[in-house]
């Protein structure tokens, strides 16, 4: 029994234990500091994605509070704009984007830039990079259609 209750190495023990105890609560403190903070990030999306559904619904109740015989809500409140791109052009928006054509290209060909060297060398330079980029990427779709082919015919499994 005595040896059951016999504590060895005492002056080690004891400060090892208390060093423990103090470097595990530093730890646990910093963990749940370091917890609290990574969660502000989403609580801030979270809050901020609340903020925005509580305005859309304060909208919506505002106009349905709206008199109905407002008539500048129903000038300026329209359900549906529909835009049809291949429909034929009337000869009155042709014109128009005929003139805002002529206009556009009499801006460019004003352009103070076109005429820099350093613009004129960083497009040439941006034409060779794209050039480049597609020949890179011609590439892979020709490795990746080897790959397939060698895989359907049970080369490689």
């Amino acid at each position: 029994d005595e040896q059951a209750d016999t504590q060895y190495y005492t002056t080690i023990t004891i400060p090892l234990v208390a060093v423990f105890i103090i470097l595990m609560s530093i730890l646990l403190t910093n963990l749940t500091i370091g917890l609290a903070v990574g969660d502000i990030a989403a609580v801030q999306k979270n809050a901020h994605l609340k903020r925005l559904a509580m305005q859309v619904d304060l909208h919506t109740q505002l106009e349905r509070k709206l008199p109905k015989w407002n008539w500048i809500q129903e000038k300026v409140n329209k359900e549906v704009y529909v835009v049809f791109p291949n429909a034929r052009k009337n000869l009155c928006v042709q014109i128009m984007e005929i003139i805002l054509k002529s206009r556009v290209d009499d801006l460019a060909e004003d352009d103070p830039y076109r005429k820099d060297p350093e613009i004129t060398s960083l497009q040439s330079d941006l034409m060779q990079a794209n050039t480049k980029l597609n020949r890179i990427q011609d590439s892979l779709e020709t490795q990746s259609e080897l790959i397939k082919l060698s895989t359907e015919n049970g080369d490689i499994r």
